[in-house]
């Protein structure tokens, strides 16, 4: 989309309003997007929702194609990422046990 330059006025409209178009060639929004199907094939709109849709199949077709959640799952446990995040979990629960045994001993313990 980046190569399209005319679909930067549309960005321009998108944030501003119709104050984005003033000193341009196109009055309003019609004209604007016939100029962009007729220089590029489709609407800003139509071809973020291409780009979209592009981006959504690529995901469904990665590498977790055939794989149960459970599987992608113990792939990033196993991961380096998914080890130190297991750690840190460990830590805080480690951490929490030890306080509350700490409370209960030295009758700060409160039970809600």
């Amino acid at each position: 989309m980046e190569q399209y330059p005319i679909y930067k006025d549309h960005q321009r409209y998108n944030a501003f309003g119709k104050d984005a178009l003033t000193n341009t060639r196109y009055g309003t929004l019609k004209e604007l997007e016939a100029a962009e199907r007729e220089q590029t094939g489709f609407t800003f709109d139509e071809a973020v929702n291409q780009a979209m849709e592009s981006a959504e199949q690529a995901f469904i077709e990665d590498n977790h194609i055939g794989k149960s959640n459970i599987e992608i799952a113990e792939e990033w446990l196993l991961s380096s990422d998914g080890q130190m995040k297991l750690t840190e979990e460990e830590a805080k629960i480690i951490k929490s046990q030890t306080n509350r045994d700490l409370a209960k001993k030295t009758g700060n313990y409160s039970t809600g």
